[in-house]
């Protein structure tokens, strides 16, 4: 009986620590996709940005209409 116990406290901690790291990984790959979704947009920003000076410069060389 003692080392059922033994071997199901052991049992225990190991899937305590698996589930520990689960976590901290799972965390991470938040943390990853939040900061790929911001870059994303950050750069989503910056090409309208220069799709939008081109189209203002084409009109500005374009001269009067």
């Amino acid at each position: 009986k003692e080392k059922i116990i033994e071997d199901l406290k052991v049992k225990l901690k190991d899937l305590e620590d698996k589930l520990l790291r689960e976590l901290a990984e799972n965390e991470n790959l938040r943390k990853r996709h939040e900061k790929e979704t911001q870059e994303n947009l950050k750069y989503a920003i910056k090409n309208f940005s220069f799709d939008l000076l081109n189209v203002t410069d084409n009109f500005t060389l374009s001269g009067p209409i």
